[in-house]
C-alpha cells in the first residue's frame, strides 16, 4: 500500500516501504472481505486448537449470567450493572441473547483475536509473525480467563480497545469508540491516560481532544441518567466502589502484579520488553508506566487481578502495530516463546492453584497482609523464580530485539515510518 505522499513530502524524509499505519479495512470491498475472512479464520483456528489445553465453558457463568439476562432486554435496567448495556445490546441485535449469549461472548473473543491478527499482519506483512502473536494471545490469560468467565462484558471491551489502537490518529473515531466503551465498562476510563499518551506519539493533541473527551463523558452520563437510572439503580455504583476501598487488599494485589503477569503471558512478555529496549525506549517506558499506573488504580476499586493484568495485551498490540518490525531472529524468537507458553501451561496452572490455596490459608488466619506476611515468606523460591524469569527474558529481548520504526507527529493522519 502506498504511504500518504503529502505526509512524506512535508516531513522531509523518504517513506518506508512498510505498510502504513491506518485502519485495517482500507482497500477495495473485495480485499476488505478477503482480509477479514482470513483473519477470522486464523483467529477461530487459534481459539479452537487451544481448547483442549485450556478448556471452555458453554454457558454463561458467575456475573456473566446477569449480562445474559440483560441481553433479553438490554435497556430494561436489569442486573447489578444495568449501565453496562452495550454488550447485551449487541448480543441482542445479532440474535445471540438469553441462552445463546455464551456464543456471543466467545464470538467476541474470536473477533478480538482477528483484529489483533489483522493489525500485526498489516504492519509486518509476515504471516508467521502475525499467527504466532495471535496464538500467543489465544493462550494468554487475556483470553483464557473469559473462556471460563463466560458472558462478561470484557471481550467487547477488548475489541473496542483494539479499534482504538489503530484509530489513534483519527480523533473523532477514537473518541466515539472511547465513549462507547464507557457504556460497556466504566473502568475503561482508567485506560484513557495511556491511550492519550499513545496518541500523542503519532498525532498532536489539540483542544478538540479535550472537547471530544468532554462530549464522550457527557454522552455516557446522559445515557446512564436518561436510559438506565429511571428504571433501576445500579447495585455496584461508583459511590459503592469508592466507599468500599480496601487499601490493604489493594497493596496485596500490587504485590501480585509481577507473578500475575507471568501467569497471564509467560514468555510472550518478550514482546513488551522488545518495545522497552527499542530505539524509542524512553517514550515506551513512559507509556508502560502510565499503563501500570492505570492498572494499579483499577485494582484499588476491584479485586479481579487476573482480569485486569490481561489488559497488558494492548500495550503489546500497540507496539506490534505501531513500532515493531520483525527481523529473522526476532521472528523465530517469538515462535519459540509461544511454543514455550504452550509447554509451560500445566506447570503454570499447578503453581497458580498452589499459591492461591496458600493465600486462602493465610487469609483464614486473619493476617492483614496474607500475601506479604504469609505467602511470600513461605513460598519465596517461587517469587525469586519469577524475578529470575523476567530478568532472563529481558536479556533475551536485548539480544533478539526486532527493528523499531521511528514515529513522527502528524496533525491529521498516522505517523509514517522513516528509513
Amino acid at each position: 500500500m502506498a504511504i500518504n505522499q503529502v505526509e512524506a513530502t512535508t516531513s522531509g524524509h523518504s517513506a518506508s516501504p512498510n505498510p502504513p499505519v491506518g485502519g485495517p479495512f482500507t482497500s477495495t470491498p473485495a480485499s476488505i472481505l478477503a482480509n477479514s475472512l482470513v483473519s477470522l479464520l486464523v483467529a477461530a483456528a487459534c481459539f479452537a486448537v487451544t481448547i483442549p489445553l485450556i478448556g471452555i465453558e458453554l454457558e454463561a457463568t458467575f456475573m456473566g449470567t446477569s449480562y445474559a439476562e440483560m441481553s433479553l432486554d438490554p435497556l430494561g435496567g436489569h442486573g447489578p450493572h444495568p449501565e453496562r448495556f452495550l454488550s447485551p445490546l449487541l448480543g441482542s441485535l445479532v440474535g445471540l441473547s438469553g441462552d445463546r449469549y455464551w456464543l456471543f461472548s466467545h464470538g467476541m473473543l474470536v473477533v478480538f483475536l482477528a483484529l489483533a491478527h489483522r493489525l500485526v499482519l498489516k504492519k509486518s506483512n509476515s504471516h508467521i509473525w502475525a499467527i504466532a502473536f495471535t496464538l500467543g494471545l489465544a493462550v494468554s490469560g487475556t483470553v483464557e480467563v473469559y473462556r471460563g468467565l463466560v458472558g462478561y462484558s470484557d471481550p467487547t471491551t477488548y475489541c473496542i480497545l483494539s479499534l482504538c489502537i489503530f484509530y489513534l490518529h483519527r480523533p473523532r473515531v477514537l473518541w466515539l469508540l472511547l465513549g462507547l466503551n464507557l457504556l460497556n465498562h466504566g473502568l475503561t476510563l482508567f485506560m484513557w491516560p495511556w491511550l492519550l499518551y499513545e496518541r500523542s506519539r503519532i498525532a498532536r493533541l489539540t483542544r478538540s481532544d479535550v472537547v471530544m473527551a468532554v462530549v464522550a463523558m457527557a454522552v455516557y452520563f446522559f445515557a446512564r441518567s436518561q436510559l438506565i437510572e429511571p428504571k433501576a439503580t445500579p447495585v455496584f455504583s461508583a459511590s459503592w466502589y469508592f466507599t468500599t476501598i480496601n487499601w490493604a487488599q489493594a497493596i496485596e494485589l500490587w504485590v501480585l502484579t509481577v507473578p500475575a503477569l507471568v501467569f497471564c503471558f509467560g514468555p510472550l512478555l518478550i514482546v513488551m520488553m522488545w518495545d522497552l529496549v527499542g530505539s524509542r525506549r524512553r517514550q515506551s517506558i513512559i507509556g508502560f508506566a502510565l499503563f501500570l499506573g492505570s492498572m494499579a488504580a483499577v485494582m484499588v476499586l476491584a479485586i479481579d487481578i487476573f482480569r485486569f493484568v490481561g489488559l497488558l495485551a494492548f500495550p503489546m498490540l500497540a507496539a506490534m502495530y505501531r513500532r515493531l518490525q520483525p527481523s529473522k531472529r526476532s521472528l523465530w524468537t517469538l515462535v519459540a516463546a509461544v511454543g514455550l507458553m504452550l509447554a509451560m501451561l500445566p506447570l503454570q496452572r499447578m503453581l497458580c492453584e498452589y499459591l492461591l490455596q496458600r493465600h486462602v490459608e493465610f487469609t483464614m488466619q486473619g493476617l492483614t497482609y496474607p500475601m506479604l506476611a504469609g505467602v511470600v515468606p513461605a513460598c519465596w523460591p517461587a517469587f525469586v523464580g519469577y524475578v529470575v524469569f523476567v530478568v532472563l527474558l529481558f536479556v533475551v529481548a536485548r539480544h533478539t530485539a526486532p527493528q523499531t520504526d521511528n514515529e513522527t507527529l502528524t496533525n491529521d493522519g498516522p505517523a509514517i515510518r522513516l528509513e
